[in-house]
């Protein structure tokens, strides 16, 4: 890990200079002399990591303890938990998600045929009661949603929407001419005729799970078989899939179909695999043949699994799922401090990757991962708050936490359950050889 590449990424999120700048500008600081603002931003971001005591009495200690704050009312410190503190996170998390746009997109050749493949999901936050009539959820309690869109390209968060969790996923997103020349993963939550009609009218390419209920009509069978049908009616896939009208060849079934809607019928693929452990998966796609086999369609829609392990990475690293606030500005605030942490993260993880992939020899070691490096982070709080606060532009502190990062934020099974996109980019070396043991090793032949 690049300890100068540490440094702009983290002071370029939360560095005290433009931090405090930024703060006058938003009207977020009063009675500077009481509470810092860098101090409280950066515990924030640190104490994130626990929930000892709850997500904001504990920031509140690290403030006191490690960063060397003043010695506040607790009165006093929750009055900081206003609009303007909520304005100043969200303008940082802003501005870092910017500097994760601006990050080199680099994808697997493989799957590179589009400019950035995206994924949007949404994670469920619970609330106190008291934030019901601002908040409220799918029952009668309080409840937000965090929409996320992720870039596989750059590894991390670029978008973001929250509100209430009582909102469906699919009002939150909407294909558009921003979207052309790239590629995108959702769940059913997210999928529609509408969703497909978008996809082909913006040059959006898709790969999405099999609705249930849809009907098609099946224009030809490029590897399996179809059972031959008196009706010319549209078939329904899953009804189709399930009594054997469709055939796969050998686990596999990629067919071109064609789905029925109000403004005419739309062409798309139909993909059906048998994977080990899983069962038989079926996917629709628009991307050709040519470009992704069946197989590809498959492992394309596994790497939909990487915004779950952002989501897994703000909740477990980032304790995003026990946000104890009684007030919205106060949930806002540890909503944005969250995604902060985990965007940073993110940003030292890609780094890495891009650095690995411009090597001329191929790493010896593992590939980051991004819950170790929040540990290894977490281990050296103290020396990052310090390097944060004191503006420390010396490489001795970074080189010590860089270093901390390479030894304790490597992935330790890199070589034998590797992740499909550490796969698709050739990170993986196979399994270790094994020592011979020197007892076991056969005698030497004497001349």
């Amino acid at each position: 890990m690049d300890a100068t590449k540490l440094r702009d990424i983290v002071t370029g999120a939360i560095g005290r200079e433009q931090l405090e700048e930024f703060a006058r500008e938003l009207g977020a600081v009063k009675r500077q002399s009481k509470v810092h603002m860098m101090e409280l931003v950066t515990a924030l971001i640190l104490a994130a990591r626990t929930n000892a005591g709850g997500r904001q009495a504990e920031a509140m200690r690290v403030f006191r303890d490690h960063l060397g704050g003043a010695r506040i009312a607790r009165s006093t410190y929750y009055e900081r938990f206003n609009s303007g503190l909520v304005a100043l996170m969200q303008g940082l998390l802003d501005r870092a998600l910017e500097a994760a746009r601006a990050d080199p997109v680099r994808l697997p050749p493989a799957i590179a045929f589009v400019q950035d493949w995206l994924i949007q999901d949404a994670t469920t936050v619970k609330l106190h009661d008291a934030l019901v009539p601002t908040y409220p959820g799918a029952g009668d309690y309080a409840a937000l949603k965090v929409h996320k869109l992720y870039s596989i390209g750059r590894e991390n968060l670029i978008g973001y929407r929250v509100g209430p969790a009582r909102e469906h996923d699919a009002a939150q997103f909407k294909v558009d001419a921003s979207w052309r020349g790239k590629g995108v993963l959702v769940d059913l939550g997210y999928v529609s005729h509408a969703f497909i009609r978008d996809c082909e009218e913006h040059g959006v390419s898709f790969v999405i799970r099999l609705k249930e209920g849809w009907k098609a009509s099946v224009k030809g069978v490029a590897v399996g078989e179809l059972t031959p049908r008196k009706s010319k009616a549209p078939l329904d896939l899953a009804h189709a899939l399930s009594t054997m009208k469709l055939r796969s060849d050998d686990g596999v079934l990629d067919a071109d179909i064609e789905l029925p809607m109000e403004t005419g019928r739309f062409p798309v693929r139909l993909v059906m695999l048998q994977i080990k452990g899983k069962g038989v998966c079926t996917f629709l796609t628009n991307v050709p043949r040519d470009k992704a086999p069946a197989a590809l369609v498959a492992d394309l829609y596994r790497l939909r699994w990487n915004i779950e392990h952002d989501n897994r990475l703000n909740k477990s690293d980032w304790v995003l799922d026990e946000i104890d606030g009684e007030k919205p500005e106060s949930v806002e605030v540890l909503v944005y401090a969250s995604l902060l942490g985990s965007v940073i993260v993110n940003r030292i993880v890609h780094a890495d990757t891009v650095a690995r992939l411009d090597a001329t020899e191929p790493a010896r070691v593992g590939p980051l991962h991004v819950r170790l490096v929040a540990l290894t982070l977490a281990t050296s709080a103290q020396m990052l708050a310090i390097a944060i606060v004191e503006g420390d532009e010396s490489d001795l502190a970074w080189t010590r936490i860089a270093r901390g990062i390479d030894a304790g934020g490597r992935d330790p099974n890199w070589r034998r359950t590797p992740s499909v996109l550490d796969i698709m980019h050739g990170f993986n070396l196979g399994p270790a050889k094994k020592r011979q043991n020197s007892n076991n090793r056969p005698p030497r032949n004497k001349q």
